[in-house]
């Protein structure tokens, strides 16, 4: 059998590693410029085509790369069987991308602002992060959200009936962000605060938005790990500064508001929004909740927001896949597209288009990636404690070797029938493996809120297509461009036509 060194990326995933013989570190592939390492070649892709640098490191290193930086080891691992090993050995208190903030953690320092739980380690992370879950994390507590997230997403279709009535432009982009703040806010503050309508004040309007490039310029700054020496020299932080301090006084406004209005509220506790909900059980102090909610606020917005707008984008150009998921949608849900509880699990076209949407044109690269406290055996190299160990997927599911004509937009791959089709095939089964399926990752963790963003894009996405055809406007392009998350730049035009 060949070494892991000599292998193809498909021979080396076709084969697996059984362990038998672990290379050294310094044996691993990978860009390795004396004392910088890797930096050369990741500065000359630009931060923009982040997405592009990891995918040609699969193409050119295979499926595990030593991708260091100057004194800071990272290994990039592109087979999913692999990262369970690091998810199985994260231990109780696992550090991750939220752990590794370091930004958030200067400007809570500066202007004494609390830490939050989520971004902490140790028994403080796995007490809030406990505390924080319990209304959001399950399937049952996400899904109790279902009737103000449908209420409010048909709010966001009315009012772009409105718009298309007046003959207003009308701005995807600015759509989508407007659509995806609303049903957050209903779920969280339990009602939407009514961006898609124009009712939303100023100050809201700031917040979501504040709240969204807060995200991007934190990953911006997580990718170029050479800020943190004199963060104060860079824009980038500055702006991040300015921007977190404005959206801790909204934020706690909000919340207040939110808990006094529902004061005397006695009925079932599925109506609560979640931050009531969570201040009822008293397992955070009062005086950091609302610290803890941006922090939702921070990672809930704008992973939703790109996840959204992909499926959308691809929706609009592709019209067999609007229309089949069109006839699902009044098959399941009827004309009006009103999700209960019970028929989120009955809509498996609405599932593959997410999935399909999410290997196509992936929001993000990289899955997660996380710090183990002892050396593990990866792809079959010694990977020592303390490498960042970054878990990528795109390089893996655009593989021609995997996946047949990669670059065609299919939806009916990932049904039911065409998954049960390739489980004899070790290869071309690969591509539904648990773990590549969804932009939230994985582990203890994992997003928060991930079912919750969940049942927020398939609701708006059933809305939109009962509600409307829609196309990409003629002689449109665009570039996809790594900002929080990849994201179309220019975003296109899109048309829409109320059905």
């Amino acid at each position: 059998m060949a070494s892991p060194l000599r292998r193809s990326a498909a021979e080396a995933l076709r084969l697996g590693f059984d362990g038998a013989k672990v290379l050294p570190f310094s044996a691993m592939p990978g860009p390795k410029w004396p004392v910088v390492g890797a930096l050369p070649k990741f500065l000359s892709y630009g931060y923009s085509k982040m997405f592009q640098y990891y995918k040609d490191l699969y193409k050119e290193y295979g499926v595990i790369v030593n991708a260091s930086i100057l004194n800071d080891p990272i290994v990039v691992v592109s087979d999913p069987r692999e990262w369970r090993k690091v998810f199985q050995r994260e231990g109780r208190y696992p550090n991750g991308i939220a752990s590794d903030v370091w930004m958030g953690e200067l400007v809570n320092k500066k202007h004494g602002f609390p830490d939050s739980a989520l971004n902490a380690t140790g028994e403080t992370w796995q007490k809030g992060r406990q505390a924080l879950q319990k209304d959001i994390f399950s399937v049952a507590s996400a899904t109790s959200y279902c009737e103000p997230v449908t209420d409010a997403a048909q709010q966001v279709v009315d009012g772009l009936k409105v718009k298309l009535a007046k003959d207003e432009a009308v701005d995807f982009n600015g759509v989508m962000v407007d659509a995806v703040a609303d049903v957050f806010t209903a779920a969280v503050l339990g009602k939407p605060l009514g961006f898609s309508k124009g009712l939303a004040t100023e100050e809201q309007r700031r917040w979501a938005k504040g709240g969204m490039r807060s995200i991007e310029l934190t990953a911006t700054m997580l990718f170029q790990p050479h800020m943190k020496i004199w963060p104060e020299a860079f824009q980038t932080y500055r702006e991040y500064e300015e921007l977190y301090g404005t959206m801790v006084r909204t934020t706690k406004q909000l919340v207040e508001e939110t808990i006094e209005s529902y004061k005397d509220f006695s009925g079932p506790e599925d109506e609560l929004p979640y931050v009531v909900r969570v201040a009822r059980r008293g397992e955070l102090p009062k005086d950091t909740l609302a610290y803890e909610v941006q922090s939702i606020v921070l990672a809930g917005l704008d992973t939703t927001y790109h996840v959204l707008l992909w499926n959308m984008l691809n929706l609009a150009q592709f019209p067999h896949a609007q229309e089949a998921l069109r006839e699902e949608v009044f098959r399941v849900l009827g004309p009006s597209a009103h999700f209960t509880r019970d028929k989120l699990s009955e809509m498996p076209y609405l599932k593959a288009l997410m999935r399909e949407t999410h290997r196509f044109s992936m929001p993000s690269t990289l899955l997660t990636y996380r710090f183990l406290d002892e050396d593990v055996a990866l792809c079959g190299y010694n990977v020592p404690a303390g490498t960042r160990i970054m878990m990528m997927s795109e390089g893996l599911q655009s593989d021609p070797e995997l996946v047949e004509d990669p670059e065609e937009f299919r939806p009916e791959r990932f049904l039911p029938e065409a998954v049960q089709a390739r489980k004899s095939d070790p290869l071309k089964s690969l591509i539904d493996h648990k773990l590549l399926g969804t932009p939230f990752s994985f582990g203890a963790r994992m997003c928060l809120g991930a079912r919750l963003a969940d049942m927020e894009i398939m609701t708006l996405l059933a809305k939109f297509t009962a509600s409307f055809d829609f196309q990409v406007a003629p002689n449109q392009s665009w570039e996809k461009v790594s900002k929080t998350m990849a994201a179309p730049e220019p975003t296109p035009k899109v048309i829409f036509r109320p059905r």
